[in-house]
């Protein structure tokens, strides 16, 4: 049986400061098959990813911000965007943080950016608003990492 999930590592080599369960941000799979080395322990079949924060459309249900990444990626091989990043807003809205190109507007990819929406609203809602922000930065989380999906958004549980 093979499971996938976020990776956290315990390194058993720093003595003076160990990591004990540290979550690296990646994403990876785990068989059954047994270590070549004849240890029991799990042994790590293949890394899937980055691991990103989980958006929630106004049904409830959960979607890989992956996904909205994957579609934006098409936007970056267009040659017009250096960086990007979703945030999925405390009122479930989505904005969309661009870095363009050097003497790039989006404006002048509005057909892209229509494409883009729909898409995203196919998975998040038809009515699920969309607005694309041009910035001149986006900062790396204290982590060190870039952060490609951000969830504010916190649905509210249902009352029994």
């Amino acid at each position: 049986m093979e499971r996938e999930g976020e990776l956290a590592i315990t390194p058993l080599t720093n003595y003076a400061m160990p990591l004990i369960r540290y979550r690296i941000g990646d994403r990876g799979r785990l068989t059954d098959a047994p270590c070549a080395c004849g240890r029991g322990f799990p042994v790590l079949d293949a890394l899937s990813g980055r691991s990103m924060e989980a958006m929630t459309n106004l049904k409830g249900e959960h979607v890989d911000g992956g996904f909205v990444i994957y579609v934006l990626a098409f936007m970056a091989e267009r040659g017009y965007m250096r960086k990007y990043q979703i945030i999925q807003e405390e009122d479930a809205s989505i904005t969309i943080n661009v870095v363009p190109e050097p003497g790039v507007r989006l404006a002048d990819h509005q057909g892209d950016l229509d494409s883009l929406v729909d898409k995203i609203q196919f998975v998040m809602g038809k009515d699920c608003p969309v607005r694309f922000c041009t910035v001149e930065d986006i900062p790396t989380s204290d982590g060190g990492k870039y952060p490609y999906a951000i969830s504010r958004f916190r649905p509210q549980s249902p009352r029994r």
